[in-house]
């Protein structure tokens, strides 16, 4: 029983954090700038996404990109582990 509540609550975190990276994408592409919403959102999931990033910057063939793609491949990680804890 205690376990299901924390495959629950673990799966739970990861969809947030899913729609946190997804938000902060989509904030990427308005001229918002600096201010607490995109303070925040960079805050909780830079955690996630620069080690991503990181890895991504070592491809050559992502690493000429203008556009970058670890917010992308941050949430599919995460919906992965997500559908590990279904």
């Amino acid at each position: 029983m205690q376990i299901e509540v924390l495959k629950v609550a673990v799966r739970y975190f990861i969809e947030v954090l899913m729609y946190l990276i997804f938000f902060r994408a989509l904030l990427s592409w308005l001229p918002l700038g600096q201010n607490r919403l995109t303070n925040f959102l960079d805050a909780v999931t830079e955690p996630v996404v620069k080690p991503i990033r990181s890895l991504l910057s070592k491809s050559s063939f992502l690493n000429n990109m203008s556009v970058d793609f670890s917010p992308f491949f941050a949430f599919l990680l995460l919906s992965f582990l997500s559908s590990l804890f279904m």
